[in-house]
């Protein structure tokens, strides 16, 4: 864990002796299975017991959610796509140009991009060539030859008000947020200061999910 949370496990014991664990260093404990509970069995004597895990953070954090795609910005999208293409076990490609109308700190604005999705297995690379941003989150990532430089990983979360309520409560500054008709909303944090990278989050009906590809 790092210093936003702490791991509370229970404990074991050697004989009468009750220990508590409190690392997860493999001479201590060999944690089975994932799950909110674990079944913990110790590299020397003493009787297993039952740990209970449990994450309690001091701020509010947005890594959460299924992820499903890594995305990548290039001023050259048809042949970013043809490079990958050419590699890869690509089960479906689809590139277009869209405009959609976003809301930005500075009111709602037109927001016009290239873009191709290509699914390998359950995994989605997306490419994005900016034409016309309303603010310029692309742009200023291009790298100065026609290779694709990675540019943030989009999540899919069950609910989204829920999720959008938690969002004006974390630190990281909303950049852009829009919809894709009745079945699709999304927005981008700018969480570089964190990951390097920004983060999109997107909701989803089931009906929208499996017309994009997902499975």
């Amino acid at each position: 864990m790092g210093p936003r949370g702490t791991i509370t496990v229970g404990r074991w014991y050697r004989g009468a002796t009750p220990l508590t664990v409190v690392t997860w260093g493999a001479d201590v404990c060999n944690p089975q299975p994932f799950g909110r509970k674990r079944r913990f069995s110790r590299t020397g004597a003493g009787t297993v017991g039952t740990a209970t895990i449990q994450l309690r953070s001091s701020g509010t954090g947005m890594l959460e959610g299924q992820h499903y795609q890594n995305a990548y910005v290039t001023r050259n999208i048809e042949d970013a796509v043809a490079r990958v293409s050419a590699r890869a076990d690509a089960r479906s490609v689809v590139q277009f140009e869209a405009t959609t109308e976003v809301l930005t700190a500075v009111g709602r604005r037109p927001h016009t991009i290239k873009m191709a999705f290509v699914w390998v297995g359950d995994l989605q690379y997306e490419f994005i060539e900016p034409v016309a941003e309303a603010v310029p989150m692309f742009a200023t990532m291009l790298p100065d030859d026609d290779l694709p430089r990675f540019h943030h990983s989009c999540a899919r979360v069950p609910d989204w008000e829920d999720f959008r309520r938690r969002v004006d409560e974390q630190p990281y500054p909303l950049v852009i947020e829009g919809e894709g008709g009745s079945g699709l909303k999304f927005l981008f944090l700018d969480t570089r200061d964190l990951l390097g990278h920004y983060l999109e989050y997107t909701w989803m009906t089931d009906a929208t999910w499996e017309r994009m590809g997902g499975r």
